[in-house]
């Protein structure tokens, strides 16, 4: 679905079936059509942490979270976007 549609943010796991989140996250946060990728796991070690960030994560939340906390980074997630940021400067210029 990913590979034909574009989504505004993708909230995954660290562990998938066939592919790590950390795979996913580098190929959802880089080129023209990146978008913002947070992360939830069982396995947030510092390194897997760093790996993140690396890749281009938006934030990582490791298992068990509070849901408040997810619901304001994906707040954050949608307003840091690019597009969204230069459509913010259209609107103010």
């Amino acid at each position: 679905w990913l590979k034909a549609n574009r989504s505004d943010l993708v909230i995954t796991d660290f562990r998938l079936p066939g592919l790590s989140g950390l795979e996913l996250a580098q190929k959802l946060s880089r080129g023209r059509n990146a978008q913002p990728v947070i992360v939830v796991t069982a396995y947030g070690s510092p390194e897997n942490v760093r790996e993140f960030v690396r890749a281009g994560v938006s934030e990582v939340f490791p298992k068990p979270f509070h849901v408040d906390e997810l619901r304001r980074a994906v707040r954050r997630a949608l307003l840091t976007r690019p597009e969204r940021r230069r459509s913010t400067l259209r609107k103010a210029a």
